[in-house]
Order: C-alpha cells, then sequence, then structure tokens
C-alpha cells in the first residue's frame, strides 16, 4: 500500500550564516521588512530603506529561498514585495 511507504528522516536544515541567527527570527523580520516596504510612499524613501536594510535582504536570497521566492501563488516572498513596492511607487499618476 502507498500510503504505508516508511516516513523519511527529518534533515535539519543547515544553520544560518548571516546577520539572522534563528529562522524563527526570519520570520519576525520579513514581517517587519515588508511593512517598511508597504510605509515608503516615494521612490527616494524606497531606495534608502533598500539600502540599510541590505544585510537581511541578501541573507533572505541566499539562504531562506522560500521567503524571498514565494510558493508562486499567494505569497510572494520578499523579492515580489519589493517588486511590487517598486511598482507603487514608480506608478505614474
Amino acid at each position: 500500500m502507498p500510503f504505508m511507504s516508511p516516513k523519511q528522516p527529518y534533515e535539519r536544515p543547515a544553520p544560518l550564516q548571516g546577520v539572522i541567527k534563528k529562522r524563527a527570527d526570519a520570520r519576525v523580520i520579513y514581517g517587519q521588512i515588508v511593512a517598511e516596504l508597504r510605509a515608503c510612499e516615494d521612490r527616494e524613501t524606497l531606495e534608502i530603506y533598500l539600502m540599510t536594510a541590505s544585510e537581511p535582504l541578501q541573507q533572505f536570497e541566499e539562504e531562506l529561498p522560500f521567503l524571498w521566492e514565494g510558493d508562486g501563488f499567494d505569497f510572494c516572498g520578499l523579492q515580489g514585495e519589493i517588486r511590487k513596492a517598486w511598482q507603487r511607487v514608480t506608478a505614474e499618476w
């Protein structure tokens, strides 16, 4: 029976190497970054924020691909959130 297959052993993910040390902290920081991105009202503010947050953003891109890329459905990840912020602040009215 296929549903009776042996369970695959759990492989612990590699420890984080960047400025964020714990995955639980990464989820909290993710939320903070998204809130900051959504609060940026103009291009200059967004550019400055992205420069100041470059280290954690780089870590998300390199070490936490799910939080960076999203799931391809309703969770767009940081990459998608940054893209939406750029579209919002560069849209011509």
